[in-house]
């Protein structure tokens, strides 16, 4: 069995032949030759038993042949060819191993990267070679003949000679490529009748994992039975089949790396277009090589239907979000609908505007995949395009969702904050993905992070201050948007708390950045941080020919006056009344009405014998905190203070002064009157 699977993975090996052979060759009759070939020439003590119907590689075989002795126009000269591209890459391994030994290094470095370019370009051809590989049953009888001369060799040879060395390291070349090229052949086939990602993965890691087993200690073991020199020679062969066997295993995983963008489209493979693409072909009236009518019908056909559907989908879109909101009464309006439609299907038609271009491109080049640099190019466009369609969601529908919960929690700012935290995230985890696709290695580059990480922090510790100031002034709950602070000198409005500045509008109107980590160290005065109580607060000054008894009366009847008044805080204006378990929570703590911002105290009495007057203190608050209704309220008791005051036989004060001169005294300038 062992034995007879060598000789059926060495036929994958056979160089292309040409022929000019015009009559028709049915697969199953070359299978059947093959089968015939391969019984003949194994050992008589090899296993019988082998089923030849259930091989798929043998059957993938023989179809190959059959189709390239069939094709009249077949050239082992392709540059694209299979054979032709692995061989050039082999032999530049085997450059790259003989620079090594030189001593110039700026000019093996250039070298070096002569080479690496060149590979390069190799590696990018190589999906599409693998579509073009040729097989001839002249090419696979020459290998299986050679292949048995080298088995004779081997049994009438010395063990201990180097002709026996040789002729092992030629069968272990056999086998090497025998698995690599059977692997390429099914991978073929899993690109012509399409294949999903996890499949190709799955026969990439088995052949590679084949071709590593083979770790060639059986003739590593050679070397020491022959002579010194023998050993040179040896040696040389060997660096050969090692590289070559090198060769195998980097392509295995260049293909294993980037199976993800060498897979088929789901929708290519999923709805049988390759079918589709045949059937208009071999139904068109148009016959022609150099245009594939299929192809075009179905090309056309995918990017009508996608961009005529970008509304559509947007609308799904918000009808499958809005499944999800609770308040679907209050959110679900045409408004809304309307907006958040706007906002993403621009997004989504970019979305399928480019998969409908990536489906045409695998289309226009199937059986072979798009090159992978197109393919890894989309990746980067696609990661781009879901991150733009992620925003235009949360500013379309976000909107909406977030807005019914800021209602609820009356922290317009913590909602604003946590958009645009995901706005950040977005953006990490989109350049991320975009660094990933690329080819750098992620986690290395998160690494390097902490060494330069102290720089980093040098150069930007201002914003890591301000963004983090954000965030506590909005656990510490300050001010929210919306209230009348004044910090550091400037009095306004809290438009938005940002993540590196606060915005304040002023009463003059102007728009006032201030950095967070400044407010951070500042005093912060707000006034909308008072539930009841906007002071109120000036003296009264009357005539000092005002008699004791008025003055009690007056000050008696504004006190009154004050404790009566509809827009004036009284005793029972405090925070027992107010439905907030939280702020209840710590009346042994702290003084709730001062917490919740009640102010209720009312104090009228007489202040002070001052210079012109006798003033009266008044000393309230009024209910409402808002500026227009406490001037109302204000201009409102002022009156009726001064209607108390004229009841009450009293006259405003004002600044004055009185002389006295007695009769006889001489003034300064010695006169008299």
């Amino acid at each position: 069995m062992k034995k007879f699977m060598i000789i059926l993975v060495l036929v994958f090996s056979s160089l292309i032949a040409d022929t000019n052979n015009t009559q028709k060759i049915d697969k199953q009759i070359v299978k059947a030759d093959m089968i015939k070939t391969f019984e003949e020439m194994k050992d008589p003590d090899s296993n019988r038993s082998f089923d030849y119907n259930k091989s798929k590689t043998l059957d993938l075989m023989a179809k190959k042949i059959a189709d390239s002795e069939n094709n009249e126009s077949n050239n082992s000269q392709d540059k694209l060819s299979l054979i032709s591209v692995v061989s050039e890459i082999v032999k530049l391994n085997s450059k790259l191993i003989a620079l090594q030994t030189q001593g110039d290094a700026n000019q093996t470095a250039k070298e070096k990267d002569t080479i690496t370019t060149n590979k390069q370009k190799l590696f990018d051809a190589l999906p599409v070679a693998i579509t073009k590989q040729s097989f001839s049953k002249e090419g696979m009888n020459k290998q299986l003949k050679e292949r048995k001369e080298l088995q004779n060799t081997i049994k009438i040879a010395s063990p201990n000679s180097l002709r026996f060395a040789k002729a092992s390291m030629g069968l272990e070349t056999m086998k090497n490529r025998g698995i690599f090229y059977s692997s390429l052949l099914r991978i073929e086939d899993m690109f012509v009748q399409g294949t999903s990602s996890s499949e190709l993965k799955t026969e990439l890691e088995k052949s590679l994992k084949t071709l590593q087993d083979n770790d060639l200690s059986n003739i590593t073991s050679l070397k020491e039975k022959l002579s010194p020199d023998d050993q040179k020679d040896f040696e040389s062969i060997f660096v050969e089949l090692l590289n070559e066997k090198n060769t195998y295993e980097e392509i295995l995983e260049y293909l294993l790396e980037n199976h993800d963008l060498l897979a088929s489209d789901m929708l290519l493979t999923g709805l049988k277009l390759n079918l589709v693409i045949e059937a208009i072909n071999e139904n068109s009236p148009v016959k022609t090589e150099k245009i594939n009518v299929g192809k075009a019908v179905v090309i056309i056909f995918i990017i009508m239907f996608f961009y005529s559907f970008k509304r559509l989908i947007a609308a799904i879109l918000y009808y499958c979000l809005n499944f999800f909101n609770k308040n679907k009464k209050a959110d679900n309006s045409k408004e809304a609908r309307h907006h958040f439609i706007k906002a993403v299907q621009r997004s989504v038609g970019a979305i399928l505007l480019v998969y409908a271009a990536n489906i045409c491109l695998n289309i226009a080049s199937h059986p072979a995949p798009i090159p992978i640099k197109i393919s890894s190019a989309f990746s980067v466009v696609y990661i781009l395009l879901y991150a733009w369609l992620i925003v235009s969601i949360l500013n379309g529908y976000g909107s909406v969702l977030f807005g019914s919960i800021a209602r609820k929690s009356a922290r317009k700012e913590i909602v604003n904050l946590i958009i645009k935290f995901l706005y950040i995230i977005i953006f990490i985890i989109a350049l991320l993905l975009i660094l990933k696709r690329l080819g750098f290695n992620i986690s290395t580059l998160l690494a390097s992070l902490g060494i330069g990480g102290i720089a980093i922090a040098f150069a930007t510790k201002d914003i890591i201050a301000n963004f983090f100031n954000s965030i506590m002034l909005l656990f510490d709950n300050s001010f929210s948007q919306g209230d009348r602070v004044c910090i550091n000198g400037i009095e306004g409005d809290v438009v938005e708390i940002g993540l590196k500045n606060t915005m304040i509008r002023t009463v003059d109107n102007v728009l006032v950045f201030v950095p967070n980590s400044t407010i951070a160290a500042q005093n912060i005065q707000n006034w909308s941080r008072r539930k009841i109580g906007r002071q109120i607060k000036f003296k009264i000054g009357v005539e000092y020919s005002s008699k004791s008894a008025q003055l009690k009366n007056a000050i008696s009847q504004i006190k009154q006056m004050l404790i009566e008044h509809p827009g004036i805080a009284g005793k029972d204006d405090n925070a027992e009344n107010l439905d907030d378990e939280k702020i209840k929570s710590k009346q042994h703590v702290v003084s709730i009405d001062n917490l919740a911002g009640y102010k209720n105290a009312v104090y009228v009495a007489l202040d002070e014998f001052a210079d012109s007057s006798i003033n009266i203190l008044v000393y309230c608050y009024t209910k409402s905190t808002i500026y227009g209704e406490f001037l109302e309220v204000k201009e409102d008791i002022l009156f009726k203070i001064m209607e108390i005051i004229e009841q009450n036989g009293l006259n405003f004060a004002f600044p004055s002064q009185s002389l006295y001169v007695q009769d006889g005294k001489k003034l300064p300038f010695g006169e008299k009157i």
